[in-house]
């Protein structure tokens, strides 16, 4: 038997640095969005956001507060990023299929969201 060596040229240093920049840029954005979305649901003030799913404004509120700043920052410290990007996947897909039905009729050009 004869043993083959594969090598790659992939340095996995590099590729560390690569996914830690994703990660903690994905997450901080993520967060920026969110944070205004946590003091908006423990303030004083009536909750005024879009109830796109229809399970109620307060809930579909503590659902994006949830992903995208509990997930958000489970990927900057990278626990279970796969599993934490979930729900942001799921966020920012309902966010913009809301948008795009709610701005289709108002925007000439609603093509180019897709």
């Amino acid at each position: 038997m004869s043993s083959k060596n594969y090598s790659t040229i992939l340095n996995l240093k590099n590729t560390d640095i690569a996914l830690l920049l994703l990660r903690l840029g994905v997450g901080g954005l993520m967060l920026t969005h969110g944070i205004p979305k946590l003091m908006r649901l423990f303030g004083s003030d009536p909750i005024q956001f879009g109830d796109p799913i229809g399970i109620g404004v307060e809930a579909s509120l503590t659902l994006a507060v949830f992903s995208e700043v509990i997930c958000s920052v489970l990927i900057i410290i990278g626990l279970g990023t796969r599993l934490a990007a979930i729900p942001l996947i799921i966020t920012m897909a309902v966010a913009f299929s809301w948008f795009t039905l709610q701005t289709r009729f108002k925007i000439k050009n609603w093509l180019c969201f897709i």
